[in-house]
């Protein structure tokens, strides 16, 4: 990744709380159907520091099932 890179990231970024019942249904099917999940803001973050990147920008475009398109840079 160059110096002047930027990483481009579209996914749910849900609230640490109070998601969308839409949004638990979707968390609950990734578990059952993937053994995956939905990340919340704070693990999101957690996440892109351990590999050393920082959000310059979150744009969300879907409202109430937390659709984000984010924005990393370097460190």
């Amino acid at each position: 990744m160059a110096e002047d890179s930027i990483i481009l990231v579209d996914d749910m970024v849900l609230p640490d709380q109070g998601v969308t019942w839409h949004v638990a249904q979707v968390d609950i099917t990734m578990m059952v159907a993937a053994a995956a999940m939905e990340r919340t803001e704070t693990q999101w973050e957690a996440l892109y520091d351990s590999v050393g990147l920082k959000v310059v920008r979150r744009a969300v475009y879907t409202p109430g099932y937390y659709e984000t398109v984010t924005a990393l840079v370097k460190k």
